[in-house]
């Protein structure tokens, strides 16, 4: 793992996030510890681990920093640090 303070996303390493989709065809709102690491293919990489009593289950979400186009907020609910709006794909 590469925790370069040069990175953006680095600042989100150990903070609670959650990553809210805008797509209204299939709303998913997660919740998870951010871990900012490096990825062989994908570069700097956000995961978001989420625990097995969350909802959707014990998964991980990564969010490239290369590819990332969305819109970050101060969690100031969603009982989180940070929220990661993700952007409707067609």
């Amino acid at each position: 793992m590469n925790n370069s303070s040069n990175s953006g996303f680095a600042h989100y390493h150990g903070c609670r996030v959650a990553v809210i989709s805008r797509d209204t065809r299939c709303p998913v709102a997660i919740q998870g510890v951010a871990s900012y690491e490096q990825h062989e293919l994908l570069g700097n990489v956000l995961r978001i681990h989420c625990e097995p009593e969350d909802p959707c289950g014990a998964l991980n979400v990564l969010i490239s920093e290369a590819e990332w186009d969305g819109e970050i907020k101060t969690g100031d609910r969603d009982d989180c640090d940070f929220r990661f709006y993700l952007d409707r794909v067609d």
